[in-house]
């Protein structure tokens, strides 16, 4: 066998590139030693080879953790919370920097399903879109004399970036001309788990994972496949198309009462067509039958009646923008009031859950009736059989729901206002002390109503 040795050489020098020429021949510079001085000698001793032996391992050590550390683990976060309501968390890296944002509640389900991002920007710029967004939707009252918001941040949090969001928020209601009460608040690990339902024993470091598992939304949590129905039932028909649906009923109550009575009376006149002794069909004696096939001369009387009849047609084409062609048309219109009596139909204005879930479409029918678009109600009523078609018709309903919202309070959104001086908010802000004994206080009874 060859010497173990000589193998190690010739593997060294088939492993290393041979040297061109150039390289071979450079001169190479080496240090004079002045005549009549001896070269120096270095003595061995223990403390030297000691602190060799320890440099050695100290390099050994910084390049065995240069090599073997996990990238990215356990990056440092954060996390704050905002309270109007809606309330909402914000999970942020060391910077400052939104990694993600999560619903503490149904009604901050609406903001965070928008179109708005909050991702990726500093938390401080993405607390006031959020706070934004609310006095959008009328969460925040821009139209009292002062409302409120709590900012909150973990006991352990010790980065100062709570005071930069109380800033930021001050000099949002400011430029805008809100007077707007910034509170903070600081949480414990247990205080925010029973805040946002999730359990108790969850580590600290484990927060963001668990959210993140959660999802933005916070009515999509806990969803199976075998839960999705009843979820479904739950938090979207029975809550926000239903809110929807009340919503326009009750805006447009007139025009249903309207629309029932003038059906009502064309109902009562075709009975009164096909009743009538001079009707000349001896069958088919409808209003639409006898216009079809008779040829128009008709007894006195009977002519008043069908005349009678087109103009309520006529009327009622011109304010619902539907025709009614034929007896069976208006049957399946009429039908749309069986599950409310017709000298009942005020009561539409205080629909509960209870009676909308017996018979969704029936109400959704109505407001078909009086000429609204609701083809995304229907769409709406099919039951989800996946969590992918949950989520798809949970967020189509949310984006309902914040068009509702923006729609109703764009006027006071949009007015003009002054913007508030340093010096004015001050002197606000004394005012609130000197009312309520604290800003603390303050948003204590705020709570409270």
């Amino acid at each position: 066998m060859k010497s173990w040795k000589k193998q190690l050489k010739k593997e060294i020098q088939r492993s290393i590139p041979a040297l061109s020429k150039e390289i071979i021949e450079y001169p190479i510079e080496t240090m004079a030693i002045e005549p009549g001085r001896s070269k120096k000698k270095y003595r061995f001793t223990p403390m030297l080879a000691i602190s060799g032996i320890l440099a050695i391992l100290l390099v050994l050590v910084i390049s065995i953790w240069a090599l073997y550390k996990p990238i990215g683990s356990s990056p440092q976060t954060y996390l704050y919370t905002v309270d109007i309501n809606p309330s909402v968390s914000f999970i942020t890296d060391e910077n400052g920097v939104v990694l993600s944002a999560h619903s503490l509640n149904e009604d901050a389900d609406v903001i965070l399903a928008s179109k708005v991002f909050f991702e990726n920007i500093p938390v401080t710029e993405a607390i006031v879109l959020f706070v934004e967004q609310a006095a959008r939707l009328g969460y925040f009252d821009i139209s009292a004399l002062h409302d409120g918001v709590c900012i909150s941040k973990m006991v352990e949090d010790d980065t100062g970036q709570l005071a930069n969001i109380k800033d930021s928020l001050q000099q949002y209601f400011c430029t805008a001309g809100f007077y707007g009460i910034v509170i903070e608040k600081q949480f414990s690990l247990e205080e925010f788990c029973k805040k946002a339902n999730i359990s108790l024993n969850t580590e600290i470091e484990n927060i963001a994972q668990v959210l993140k598992e959660f999802g933005p939304l916070y009515e999509a949590r806990g969803i199976t496949e075998e839960n999705l129905e009843k979820l479904y039932e739950e938090f979207v028909l029975g809550k926000q198309v239903l809110a929807l649906v009340k919503d326009d009923l009750c805006t447009n109550l007139e025009a249903v009462i309207h629309n029932a009575k003038l059906l009502l009376e064309i109902i009562s006149l075709n009975g009164q067509i096909m009743f009538h002794e001079k009707n000349p069909n001896m069958f088919l004696k409808d209003y639409w039958n006898v216009k079809r096939l008779a040829n128009g001369d008709y007894d006195k009387d009977f002519a008043i009646l069908m005349d009678e009849m087109s103009r309520k047609l006529l009327a009622y084409e011109s304010e619902f923008h539907t025709s009614l062609s034929s007896l069976e048309d208006v049957t399946k219109t009429i039908q749309a009031y069986e599950a409310v009596p017709f000298d009942q139909l005020e009561s539409l204005s205080n629909l509960d859950i209870q009676s909308f879930l017996a018979n969704p479409s029936q109400y959704i029918k109505i407001l078909k009736n009086i000429g609204i678009d609701v083809s995304t109600y229907e769409f709406l009523l099919t039951k989800p059989n996946t969590i992918e078609d949950f989520k798809d018709k949970m967020y189509t309903s949310l984006d309902e729901v914040y068009k509702e919202k923006e729609l109703k309070n764009q006027e006071e959104f949009n007015k003009d206002r002054q913007e508030i001086t340093d010096d004015e908010y001050k002197q606000f802000l004394k005012r609130i002390e000197e009312e309520y004994g604290s800003l603390q206080e303050y948003w204590e009874i705020k709570i409270l109503k």
